[in-house]
């Protein structure tokens, strides 16, 4: 799952007020002035989920996730201005990763 959000702000985390680029140089980078973009990616669903988009559970899943940033860094839905949630059948059928798999190229003994 990759969950892209366009944010008016940067996120203020509890465990680490103010700004840090140590915290907020990982996967928050730069727009226009005044706004951020920041990616999420996020395990686990369902492997059948490459086989239709779940809109919906996305939508739902998508939701958990922020609501839980919400816990760590208060006020964060609201410097929400646009997100994306891209699943497992858009990582398959529009970037072509086998099973929806963001990380495909992982090695495993299967």
């Amino acid at each position: 799952m990759k969950i892209n959000l366009a944010l008016d702000r940067l996120p203020e985390f509890r465990a680490a007020p103010g700004f840090n680029p140590a915290v907020h140089g990982g996967t928050i980078v730069l727009a226009p002035e005044g706004t951020h973009v920041m990616s999420m990616f996020t395990q686990w669903v369902p492997s059948t989920w490459s086989e239709e988009p779940h809109r919906d559970e996305l939508d739902a899943y998508g939701r958990r996730v922020i609501d839980q940033m919400e816990v760590v860094a208060p006020g964060f839905t609201d410097s929400i201005l646009h997100s994306q949630i891209i699943g497992p059948y858009d990582m398959e059928h529009t970037y072509g990763l086998i099973g929806g798999n963001i990380f495909h190229g992982e090695l495993s003994p299967s």
